[in-house]
């Protein structure tokens, strides 16, 4: 007999799971420039430093020249085309906001994510997603950032969530480890189409 776990909450990460920018254009030019196949470049061009620079940590200048320094050739990258072609980019809302309204019916929803307070103010004036979370957890209120194990901590005591019966969706795979690691369920989200099939085995699950 297997043992249904009934699960109550569902925490998501924001950036790459809920919103993001599509990158595609810009790492198609950068692989084209320096004729580096796609995927590599992906994983430099948008990869921590590219986190770090949407996070505010790091200056587009310092962002630029440190993969500069990781991309085979990176010297012949133009600063002000690349620059530009970032500028372009359109933050967007990603697949998963579409299941929301659906999956507000049947779990507590909240975010986690490692960002500043400030930050999740403005973008709650863009995106009208937010109204579906019951919170957001950023690592300045926290204290720490993913994957601290002590802001999953913060997470579960401040909405009053049980951990073995709470799931932790991320992008990265070591804050997924670190939600584990914790006693919540963790999903590394890498594509929609799986995470939609999962969330409907889920849902049925429950409602059985």
């Amino acid at each position: 007999q297997l043992m249904i776990i009934e699960y109550k909450t569902i925490f998501f990460d924001l950036f790459g799971v809920l919103i993001g920018r599509d990158e595609t254009s810009i790492v198609r030019y950068v692989s084209k420039e320096l004729d580096i196949p796609f995927y590599q470049t992906r994983e430099i061009v948008t990869g921590e430093n590219y986190m770090r620079f949407v996070r505010l940590e790091l200056s587009f200048d310092q962002y630029f020249q440190k993969i500069q320094y990781q991309l085979v050739n990176g010297d012949k990258l133009n600063r002000n085309d690349f620059l530009s072609r970032l500028q372009q980019q359109e933050m967007g809302i990603l697949p998963i906001a579409s299941l929301l309204p659906g999956l507000k019916k049947q779990f507590n929803l909240h975010i986690i994510s490692n960002t500043v307070n400030s930050h999740i103010n403005s973008l709650k004036m863009k995106f009208d997603f937010f109204k579906y979370f019951d919170s957001v957890i950023t690592s300045e209120s926290a204290g720490v950032s993913k994957p601290n194990n002590e802001i999953f901590k913060y997470a579960l005591s401040i909405t009053g969530s049980v951990a073995d019966s709470s799931i932790f969706v991320d992008d990265a795979s070591e804050n997924v480890k670190a939600a584990n690691r914790n006693g919540m369920h963790g999903y590394h989200y890498t594509q929609f189409e799986d995470f939609e099939n999962y969330i409907s085995k889920l849902m049925n699950d429950t409602s059985s």
